[in-house]
């Protein structure tokens, strides 16, 4: 069976994790993501040093669905959730008030939360010649369906898992996809979206990086969700599987 294997320098080291958006998928991935953190920690592993990057404010449309209070409204979100998880958990993650680099290096694994379709295509473009294994799990749902998809951002890593751009290549000529789309009123953002879907999709993908880490390896890199009617589906690290999406890997799987 075809898998993906957790990197060596992850076994013993701290997982240096840049975490873009903190919003509604984001806000409950970063959440999550300090949980598994602290349980790591529990475990003898040195965890992970994360950087969180949102450049958006709380506004009072988020409480509720995203992470936050009214006493966070005007406060950036990257910053309310880093000290609140800081100061909870006796961390040392960091934040930045801006959108993130486009091109990364030394980084082990990105978490991306963002409602921009543009962004994934141009990020995954930027980093395609990387000479890092790093791990790229990105986040995105609309109305009433979510999906987290985890794979290697350079296309020049050995037995390479392709990641959310190489099976939907569609996203390049897409504007914008529904994750965060602004909204005037909490009330308006739950009546279009339902309240448990982003909590939801975020254990989901958070789960997958338990896996890998207890585990060692992942037999699968992606969960598909529904909510209505409720339906889950896993996305199996499988060449017959990815080519049904288009995707065969000859063009950019080579060994580093």
């Amino acid at each position: 069976m075809n898998k993906l294997q957790i990197p060596a320098n992850w076994l013993d080291n701290p997982i240096r994790t840049l975490v873009y958006g903190a919003g509604g998928t984001g806000s409950q991935v970063i959440d999550q993501l300090a949980s598994l953190d602290a349980c790591m920690k529990q475990l003898g592993h040195p965890g992970f040093k994360v950087t969180i990057y949102d450049p958006d404010r709380v506004s009072r449309s988020n409480i509720g669905r995203q992470r936050f209070t009214h006493a966070d409204v005007g406060n950036y979100k990257s910053l309310v959730l880093c000290h609140r998880i800081n100061a909870f958990y006796g961390f040392d993650w960091d934040y930045r008030t801006e959108k993130g680099p486009m091109r990364v290096a030394g980084v082990d694994l990105v978490i991306s939360c963002t409602d921009l379709a543009i962004f994934r295509a141009a990020f995954a473009k930027d980093n395609a010649n990387s000479q890092h294994d790093t791990l790229w799990l990105d986040f995105g749902n609309g109305n009433a369906e979510a999906q987290c998809l985890i794979g290697h951002l350079s296309r020049k890593v050995a037995n390479r898992v392709p990641h959310i751009v190489d099976l939907y290549p569609e996203l390049a000529h897409m504007q914008r996809v529904d994750e965060e789309q602004p909204s005037c009123s909490a009330d308006e953002a739950l009546r279009r979206q339902p309240w448990p879907i982003n909590r939801e999709i975020a254990m989901k993908g958070i789960g997958m990086l338990w896996t890998l880490l207890r585990e060692g390896a992942l037999d699968y890199h992606g969960v598909q969700m529904r909510m209505n009617p409720l339906s889950l589906n896993t996305m199996p690290i499988d060449p017959a599987t990815w080519e049904f999406y288009g995707y065969t890997g000859k063009k950019t799987r080579r060994a580093a």
